[in-house]
């Protein structure tokens, strides 16, 4: 991972889907991910780190695509994985 450079300055918004007992709720009236919070990666990265880990599949990530590493919508092994490097780098 050498010269690796992430920018968490960069603008990212968590977004949360609707659920049901823990769980994705694609059925919801509004089935789409709405907005947790509008800042930085970091501050993304942050709150989603905050959340339970039992809650963790109904979030998600979107910023500027930063390849190879970051992509437009992460996963919750990326955000994870990204929280790891940000405490390294």
């Amino acid at each position: 991972m050498a010269d690796q450079h992430i920018n968490f300055s960069a603008p990212a918004v968590l977004k949360k889907y609707p659920s049901m007992r823990g769980q994705r709720n694609p059925n919801a009236l509004y089935a789409n991910p709405y907005t947790i919070l509008d800042g930085t990666l970091d501050e993304c990265i942050q709150e989603f780190m905050s959340k339970p880990d039992s809650q963790r599949s109904l979030y998600e990530i979107r910023t500027a695509s930063q390849p190879p590493l970051v992509t437009e919508v992460l996963s919750v092994e990326q955000i994870v994985e990204l929280a790891r490097l940000r405490d390294f780098l």
